[in-house]
């Protein structure tokens, strides 16, 4: 079976700062926290209609789910997921969505 997620050059920069600050003090749960992002976004992608519809703040398509203390944003492409950024839910949005 394909991998139902396609992960942005952007999430894969979010994921590796994630993993990256929490490994400073528990590099296990760094790990599951990341393993639990991707589950959650094979989960999505089974059920695209999860998640808050995002389009008149952040583009046609777009949704985001929350997972521990992080929003996962994704928008279907085809039969695939792209998960387009995580970002702490603490963080100012408008400066890390670029216009599409």
């Amino acid at each position: 079976m394909k991998d139902p997620v396609d992960i942005s050059p952007a999430a894969r920069h979010d994921l590796a700062e994630i993993w990256e600050y929490i490994s400073r003090d528990n590099e296990d749960a760094a790990t599951s926290l990341l393993q639990s992002i991707y589950r959650q976004c094979v989960a999505l992608a089974a059920m695209p209609g999860l998640g808050k519809a995002r389009n008149a703040d952040l583009g046609e398509g777009m949704r985001s789910y929350p997972v521990g203390r992080y929003v996962i944003y994704f928008r279907m492409r085809k039969s695939k997921l792209e998960l387009v950024r995580v970002i702490h839910s603490a963080r100012d949005l408008t400066e890390m969505f670029e216009p599409d």
